[in-house]
């Protein structure tokens, strides 16, 4: 199901948009890489990294040199698990996603599996209580 939902490259309204460059081409002074924008499959990714990222036996390692994000990423995010956090992010409403976001600024988390678990029990978190 993953695979037909997010089967069009590149979403018209990306969750989280990254620039990934190939680590060892960078480091010899070359700039390989492209923007790709979340949630896609994850053959997409697979994609991705081999054509627009050059990455293969000789050139494994990515980074990610910019970002377009509500959370702050790291250099060396993992891209399937950063996916699985766009996802997510497409299934929530502004409102939530909103709080997500203040909750991880205002306790200092930054790490995707934090992030990913505050948005997985943003409800939880956040219970209204009328009258």
């Amino acid at each position: 199901m993953f695979e037909q939902k997010f089967s069009k490259q590149q979403t018209n309204n990306p969750q989280i948009r990254v620039y990934v460059t190939n680590l060892g081409r960078y480091n010899e002074g070359k700039l390989v890489g492209d923007w790709l924008n979340l949630p896609v499959s994850n053959n997409e990714i697979d994609t991705f990294l081999k054509t627009k990222v050059g990455l293969n036996k000789h050139y494994e390692e990515l980074a990610i040199h910019d970002y377009e994000s509500d959370f702050a990423l790291c250099e060396y995010e993992n891209l399937y698990d950063l996916n699985v956090l766009a996802v997510k992010l497409e299934q929530m409403s502004e409102s939530e996603k909103a709080l997500a976001v203040a909750y991880c600024n205002a306790n200092g988390l930054k790490d995707i599996s934090s992030v990913m678990n505050v948005c997985e029990q943003i409800n939880d978190l956040f219970v209204c209580r009328v009258g």
